[in-house]
């Protein structure tokens, strides 16, 4: 945190965090969001962006193969910040989710990256 912003005082603790993110709107700060997203995209033509699976650690259970939690996510990668995720289905890999991840954000004028698990899929966009 101390390189994008000045805290005279250190990175604020867990239990100054906690409150402010349990008295959000789940649903507003996602509309909030998606509207951000939306206008820095038309910044981002052009931008290198990147599609990225990630399982979230410490959840895979003893004895299972793959997590239960499991992330695609779109990376602006010069402003290194996340434009869009969406969670892979439970007994999918991450093929099947980079489509729709691809739905929530406008590519088109954008180098994309994939890395090899991404390069396995064959990908159309409809429009």
């Amino acid at each position: 945190m101390r390189e994008f912003i000045d805290l005279p005082a250190g990175i604020p603790s867990h239990d100054t965090l906690n409150p402010v993110f349990r008295h959000l709107e789940p649903t507003e700060l996602g509309r909030c969001l998606s509207q951000w997203v939306t206008v820095i995209m038309a910044l981002l033509a052009g931008r290198h962006l990147i599609i990225d699976g990630k399982q979230l650690r410490g959840t895979m259970p003893a004895g299972q193969r793959q997590a239960p939690v499991q992330l695609v996510s779109v990376w602006a990668a010069e402003q290194r910040v996340c434009l869009a995720q969406t969670a892979v289905e439970t007994k999918h890999n991450e093929l099947v989710a980079i489509p729709q991840v691809f739905d929530l954000v406008e590519v088109r004028a954008s180098v994309v990256t994939l890395d090899a698990m991404g390069c396995r899929g064959q990908w159309r966009r409809s429009s």
